[in-house]
């Protein structure tokens, strides 16, 4: 017998793979360590991929996980840090 413990909340953060993410289910303006390079994914808005570019674009480390933004696929966590490290990479910012 196995037991599963979900747990609801309406804002999270969490440190994976030496990277901070803070999760929402609406984007936000503000998150914690958001000066410092962690990310905050969020779905709720039914964006495109060209969201999460301009996002990226404008130095902003916001990331919409919906499948509608993801071509209808899910995203992991290595996919996300990729994404923004290209950026990363560009400005020199190796941390």
């Amino acid at each position: 017998m196995s037991i599963v413990i979900l747990q609801m909340r309406d804002f999270m953060t969490v440190s994976l793979n030496g990277h901070y993410f803070a999760l929402m289910h609406y984007p936000m303006l503000s998150w914690p360590k958001k000066n410092s390079g962690s990310i905050q994914l969020h779905g709720h808005i039914h964006a495109r991929m060209d969201y999460n570019e301009q996002n990226r674009k404008e130095g902003i480390f916001r990331y919409d996980v919906g499948v509608d933004a993801n071509s209808f696929y899910p995203v992991s966590v290595k996919q996300i840090i990729d994404f923004f490290s290209v950026k990363r990479m560009l400005e020199g910012d190796f941390d």
